[in-house]
């Protein structure tokens, strides 16, 4: 091997898939030689670069290192690395999506066990909900929903969404809603019950018929069409876990003809 700098990494493959890089070590060899890699696990493959060069190529499997890598494979998986405990997880584009903190992370294409370390959206408030549509994805936070519009990461971008904030834990999916398409997201937000369109426009299917304060509330609910009727159920807690229905006052304002009863 001609002298120079390398930078040397490894990775190992576990059923059939390649792991994220090791740490990665420089070595110099001021004369024509060979490098020798010391404790190399079993199962471990090493990655290394040309002299004084960046891309890591596929060395092989042996300690020993004495020619220039015979291959023009790189190593695809370079600073990915295992995924982080996510919330709001959601499969959509190939992809593996979820939030921590503030930021909406995802995994490599069709590897959901990795994921990159400046592969992320960051918005200014933590995500509470992630709904995937086949043209982007609804971001729902306390006090705005978004849409992450496109299915290339990066080539999307974030739109202002109508709506308003999001109930936490309230996500659920309509399977066939007619002339809106199938799979259609459905949520609970401040200004009622809304569904996501595949075209990324939301859709208050309740109008001005509900008003809910979701300061300190979560939610679940579940949907099914039944008879070409789209039914879908429910369920607030407040502070403390105390459940409250839409006839509280403190929790929800239901309108009739622009009156609250």
């Amino acid at each position: 091997m001609p002298k120079g700098i390398y930078h040397v990494c490894l990775t190992n493959v576990r059923n059939g898939r390649i792991s994220g890089n090791s740490v990665i070590t420089p070595i110099t060899l001021i004369e024509d030689g060979g490098i020798e890699i010391t404790n190399l696990p079993a199962d471990a493959q090493v990655w290394i670069t040309e002299p004084n060069g960046s891309q890591f190529f596929f060395a092989g499997t042996n300690p020993q290192i004495v020619t220039l890598p015979q291959t023009q494979e790189t190593l695809q998986t370079l600073w990915a690395k295992e995924p982080p405990v996510l919330k709001n997880l959601c499969w959509n584009f190939g992809r593996v999506w979820g939030s921590i903190g503030n930021r909406i992370v995802y995994s490599e294409p069709y590897q959901p066990e990795l994921f990159g370390i400046d592969d992320f959206f960051e918005l200014e408030e933590e995500p509470l909900l992630i709904a995937k549509t086949t043209g982007g994805m609804f971001i729902g936070c306390k006090s705005k929903t978004f849409y992450l519009a496109g299915n290339n990461p990066m080539e999307m971008h974030l739109i202002e969404s109508d709506g308003g904030g999001v109930l936490e834990g309230s996500l659920s999916y309509i399977t066939d809603m007619g002339e809106y398409g199938k799979n259609v997201p459905l949520w609970m937000s401040s200004d009622g019950v809304c569904v996501g369109l595949h075209t990324g426009q939301v859709l208050n299917i309740t109008k001005d018929k509900i008003k809910i304060d979701l300061k300190n509330c979560k939610g679940s609910s579940i949907c099914r069409v039944a008879d070409g009727t789209v039914k879908a159920l429910f369920s607030i807690s407040g502070v403390g876990g105390a459940s409250v229905g839409f006839g509280d006052s403190t929790t929800a304002e239901v309108v009739r003809n622009g009156k609250v009863i």
